[in-house]
């Protein structure tokens, strides 16, 4: 599924906020890989219960975000 058909692309990385694990398949159906986020000085660990929809156009795994 190409989602932008008139722009270039170039990807310089996929980070994961959700894991400190290299992410790939099966937890991406695509075979992504998406990096753990490498500079933890600049994020905030948040904390909760409630369910994590992701309903964006790349689909994203759960797991990243």
């Amino acid at each position: 599924m190409n989602i932008y058909k008139e722009v270039g692309k170039i990807l310089r990385r996929r980070v994961s906020f959700g894991t400190k694990e290299i992410v790939r398949y099966p937890v991406d159906e695509y075979d992504r890989i998406w990096n753990p986020v490498n500079n933890t000085a600049r994020s905030t660990e948040a904390t909760s219960d409630a369910p994590i929809t992701v309903n964006l156009e790349d689909n994203p795994p759960a797991a990243v975000i």
